[in-house]
């Protein structure tokens, strides 16, 4: 029997993630699911394995909620197009699993780095140009 409520249903969201994710490597690792908490919410990261950005919304017991952002210019990415559908909002929308955490030193066996950003502030004309339909963030590559 599950606990009712919201809480409850998310907490189930992401375990079932996790399981899935985690099931073709034998469950490998999935004492480890605690390091997702490290992907904050609002920050930036890049997965390794493929270099797709992401702006992580939030973590709930074992998974991130994250949002895939899409480069417009060297060191800015955009949130959203102007238009999209609800089968672009699905693809752009993803759960994060990650159980790795790399010693002092061998931060390269992490499946994420983070991205140091901040929102755009529309402070000089090139900037503006993005900002004007859509939020972007500027980020330090």
């Amino acid at each position: 029997m599950k606990p009712a409520g919201q809480n409850a249903d998310k907490k189930s969201v992401a375990c079932m993630v996790v399981l899935k994710e985690l099931a073709p490597s034998g469950f490998s690792g999935i004492g480890g699911t605690w390091v997702a908490c490290l992907l904050q919410k609002g920050r930036l990261f890049r997965r390794k394995a493929d270099g797709t950005i992401f702006l992580s919304l939030g973590f709930n017991t074992k998974a991130v909620i994250a949002w895939a952002v899409v480069a417009v210019a060297p060191g800015f990415f955009q949130l959203a197009p102007a238009k999209m559908t609800a089968d672009d909002c699905a693809a752009r929308m993803s759960f994060l699993v990650t159980s790795n955490l790399g010693p002092k030193g061998l931060e390269d066996e992490e499946d994420f780095v983070a991205i140091l950003s901040e929102p755009c502030s529309a402070l000089n004309s090139f900037e503006a140009q993005f900002c004007v339909t859509r939020c972007v963030v500027r980020a330090q590559i």
